[in-house]
């Protein structure tokens, strides 16, 4: 129900399953044409789904990672 979000256009694909975690893909069209509101458009989707998650208990992972120190 969001008025920036073309026809319907947003939907959730199940990606693939990965060693850290679930990929999802989450897509939909916009009529914003201005990058700067396009940018903020983002950030409240990207919110409203961390929202989604944390409501039901669904926590997200990071990759890890490795660092090496080199001493010289």
């Amino acid at each position: 129900n969001e008025p920036h979000i073309l026809n319907d256009s947003a939907y959730v694909k199940f990606s693939e399953i990965r060693a850290d975690g679930f990929e999802l893909e989450v897509v939909c069209y916009t009529d914003i044409i201005n990058y700067i509101d396009y940018v903020a458009f983002k950030d409240q989707v990207n919110f409203k789904l961390m929202s989604i998650l944390q409501n039901n208990k669904v926590s997200l992972t990071s990759k890890p990672q490795t660092v090496y120190v080199k001493n010289d």
